[in-house]
């Protein structure tokens, strides 16, 4: 990789939110430090919105999840028996943590 997009540091520099074109060939170790430090930081804060976002998202739409009981009954006939379970579903809101 030669060229990358980083933040511009001097008034003027970059467009609206501050990003301007950086040659990393140019820079020497520290800055390439610096550079490449930040981008991971920013990656980081992105996936924390996002997670920040599903999480609301999903509190939002109220997803529910389910408690079972299960039970056996047992029918029986002169010649057929059989069994079959019975389910009862309680559904609850998800409480936030």
């Amino acid at each position: 990789m030669e060229s990358s997009i980083g933040e511009g540091e001097a008034e003027g520099k970059g467009n609206k939110q501050g990003w301007v074109p950086v040659d990393v060939g140019l820079l020497g170790a520290v800055e390439r430090r610096h550079f490449i430090d930040s981008l991971i930081n920013h990656i980081e804060e992105d996936n924390l919105r996002l997670l920040q976002k599903q999480r609301s998202r999903i509190d939002r739409y109220a997803l529910c999840f389910f408690e079972a009981s299960i039970s056996w009954i047992t029918v029986g006939f002169q010649v057929l028996f059989f069994s079959a379970k019975l389910v009862s579903v309680h559904v609850h809101k998800r409480e936030s943590v």
